[in-house]
């Protein structure tokens, strides 16, 4: 098995493994109340009257930056979450605490390991979780990264590399890097321990949001 077949093997296990503090313990009823719970999320966002899509900024050490455009006709509540947690200041201070090379590089985590998120989760808007996102896994996709529950994601985020045609349908893509991919690579070659996590930490000095004027609503989380 060639190295890049084990790198996504890996990936694709430490990514499904991830556990939120909430939204990871599930009780009988769990998979009937996020299936009421996510049509309510579908209908209450239509973003239809979005004329200029939102755009988020990375800013890292020494003044390097990454812009990312975001896309909340494709993934309205991702978008709404992600949008929400940058204007909170959430990510600000954080790290990316998991790089591979050519592969992604993830953050979002408030604790650094895999472990944390906001104390709730959002529905998983993707197609194997019955909602209809065309976006794909291409070099530069920001996704949502989850536990083996679809409905886990908070905020912990990944972006890919390369095109990972196995996380399409899977994890909700919700935008692209329009400038700075050569920073996310960087940071992809972190020298890193064996958990993937890199060895100086890289930071998020700061997050931003430009959303072109156009005002968000709050997502449904649970």
């Amino acid at each position: 098995m060639n190295e890049k077949i084990k790198n996504i093997l890996y990936v694709l296990i430490l990514l499904l493994a991830i556990s939120y503090m909430s939204g990871c313990e599930q009780s009988d009823t769990y998979q009937d109340v996020y299936s009421d719970e996510s049509e309510e999320s579908r209908e209450s966002h239509d973003f239809s009257d979005v004329t200029e899509n939102p755009i988020a900024t990375i800013e890292l050490a020494n003044e390097k930056t990454v812009d990312i455009e975001l896309y909340p006709e494709k993934a309205p509540n991702t978008v709404a979450n992600f949008i929400s947690l940058i204007e909170s200041e959430f990510y600000d201070g954080l790290n990316f605490h998991r790089t591979i090379p050519g592969l992604l590089i993830q953050g979002g985590d408030p604790y650094g390991n895999g472990l944390g998120g906001p104390d709730y989760s959002i529905e998983g808007e993707f197609d194997h979780n019955g909602f209809d996102n065309p976006i794909t896994h291409e070099r530069g996709v920001i996704s949502m990264a989850r536990s083996q529950s679809f409905n886990s994601a908070g905020s912990q985020f990944f972006i890919t590399l390369s095109h990972e045609p196995d996380f399409d349908g899977q994890y909700a893509g919700f935008g692209q890097v329009i400038d700075g991919i050569e920073h996310v690579d960087t940071i992809a070659n972190s020298k890193t321990d064996n958990s993937d996590n890199p060895i100086n930490e890289v930071i998020i000095e700061r997050m931003t949001i430009d959303t072109k004027g156009y005002v968000y609503p709050e997502p449904i989380h649970y």
